[in-house]
């Protein structure tokens, strides 16, 4: 994590081991709040995925996105198994960002959204 983030979300700069360490107590390190764009002493504000099936059968996919940030959505058949890109996210804006899948993913997949996004 940068020094300037640390400083900002007082962290101790001489102590690497903050970084895997959860301040807010919502199951994502520090490490992984900095990489999310997310505040570390806010469990409201995590990296939270909202998926709707649509009437038609589609399913929207929706999350609070971070500008500057990149965001890879995947889906998986079964956990365990290797994860399937499905789209990737480049927001201009913080702000909650959509898109709309293919009827084709099933009900019965699980989904992930990592940051970085892999291209």
């Amino acid at each position: 994590m940068p020094d300037r983030w640390e400083i900002a979300q007082g962290f101790d700069l001489q102590d690497a081991g903050d970084a895997l360490l959860d301040a807010d107590g919502d199951r994502l390190t520090n490490l992984q709040e900095y990489a999310a764009g997310t505040d570390p002493h806010d469990a409201e504000s995590g990296l939270k995925l909202e998926l709707i099936r649509l009437p038609n059968g589609m399913l929207r996919v929706s999350f609070e996105g971070v500008q500057g940030k990149s965001y890879s959505l995947q889906s998986s058949m079964l956990l365990g198994q290797e994860w399937q890109p499905l789209s990737n996210f480049f927001p201009k804006t913080s702000s909650k960002v959509s898109r709309t899948i293919s009827p084709r993913v099933s009900p019965e997949r699980f989904f992930r959204l990592i940051t970085p996004a892999i291209p």
